[in-house]
């Protein structure tokens, strides 16, 4: 039998992500996110359980966070957040929240999206 693994909601965005490890910095987009972790499109594969920090731009404003490469392929790769305190999971909520309410109106965030979020972090 098939056990189903609950996922959190994913939303689709279209965002600058920098991954930043000792080695060096991985630029690429983010192409959907979720409260747990981000998927990004990056010019070659991660190292699969590979940490480093992930960096995401939006409207002059950035979410610096600790992250865990879960996955890798040759197109995209998946991270998850390792959140290290309750501000920095705020923070993620607080995105979340924003891009949610941007695509309740129809909107995929991203670097030329107009969306605004007026009680959200990210404007």
């Amino acid at each position: 039998m098939t056990q189903f693994a609950y996922r959190y909601p994913r939303f689709m965005i279209d965002l600058p992500v920098d991954f930043i490890q000792p080695e060096g910095t991985l630029s690429g987009r983010s192409s959907d996110i979720s409260s747990t972790g981000i998927k990004a499109l990056f010019p070659r594969p991660l190292e699969r359980n590979s940490r480093g920090r992930i960096v995401v731009s939006y409207a002059g404003r950035s979410i610096d966070l600790q992250a865990r490469v879960v996955y890798s392929g040759s197109e995209s790769s998946g991270l998850e957040f390792v959140c290290e305190t309750p501000e920095q999971q705020d923070t993620i909520s607080n995105l979340i929240d924003a891009v949610a309410e941007c695509q309740h109106r129809g909107v995929v965030i991203s670097m030329s999206s107009r969306c605004r979020v007026e009680s959200g972090q990210f404007r």
